[in-house]
């Protein structure tokens, strides 16, 4: 996991700007190209290893008991949707645009 995330659950509404804070501090000091260099290489890191999950793991509701009831889908959806979100608001356009 990312050392900014320190166990927290960034989808927990009190957590979102300690969160965004965190990552923040990070990286404010980096450039844009190593910002993007960094977080292009792990999400496609992310991807590889989301193609690299059987189908039957992917879907199963019961594979990860600490995901409460969600499939794996739904982390790689999730994620998939928020990064299109900061897609949106960097470039005005979603990544599927």
């Amino acid at each position: 996991m990312p050392d900014w995330l320190q166990d927290d659950d960034p989808e927990t509404e009190n957590k979102i700007d300690e969160v965004n804070a965190r990552i923040f501090a990070k990286y404010k000091d980096d450039s844009w190209p190593e910002v993007y260099q960094s977080w292009k290489s792990n999400y496609l890191r992310f991807i590889q290893f989301a193609k690299d999950i059987s189908e039957e793991v992917m879907v199963d509701t019961e594979e990860f008991a600490w995901l409460n009831g969600y499939a794996l889908q739904d982390v790689f959806w999730g994620s998939f949707e928020h990064h299109d979100e900061h897609m949106e608001y960097l470039t005005g356009q979603g990544i599927d645009s």
